[in-house]
């Protein structure tokens, strides 16, 4: 199976004294307005899923609705309890998995989904770090650590340039 993981966009600052609690945090207008570029980006690379799944918290859902509006209207969108920012990667892919779907992308935050890649290529530390927006895709094998490889890394900034 495939699986994307998309990190949210820019969100609120946590160190402004008005931020809300870390799962109310909200996208700002840029990171509303980056992350629609990107989902267009998506768009015109011909990226393929059969559904969203994302993380609870505010920011990584209204993420994943604007990806769900600009890619793939059509597919179901559903909420993951353990795509939280310290959700523990096999706990993550097992959730994934369970679903049940052929090709998701999963919307979350770092450092859970930095540390799901490491689990999933067998490293014991991060691999890569992905950026606010940016993309990875993954082919598993097996839900297992180490039962999978990483296909690619696609930074925020090249899919904002396709989709501006």
């Amino acid at each position: 199976m495939w699986i994307h993981l998309l990190r949210h966009g820019i969100a609120f600052d946590r160190e402004d004294q008005h931020c809300p609690p870390d799962p109310q945090r909200p996208l700002t207008d840029k990171g509303a307005t980056r992350t629609r570029a990107v989902a267009t980006g998506l768009r015109r690379i011909g990226l393929e899923i059969d559904a969203i799944l994302t993380s609870p918290y505010l920011r990584a859902r209204q993420t994943a609705d604007i990806v769900h509006d600009v890619l793939a209207p059509e597919v179901p969108l559903k909420q993951v309890s353990s795509l939280v920012p310290d959700g523990e990667p096999a706990a993550m892919l097992k959730a994934i998995v369970a679903k049940k779907f052929d090709v998701p992308l999963c919307v979350g935050h770092a450092p859970s989904l930095d540390a799901l890649v490491a689990y999933v290529v067998g490293c014991d530390g991060p691999v890569l770090r992905l950026k606010k927006a940016g993309l990875c895709s993954l082919f598993i094998y097996r839900a297992a650590r180490g039962g999978g490889r990483l296909h690619a890394v696609l930074p925020p900034g090249m899919l904002r340039g396709l989709g501006e």
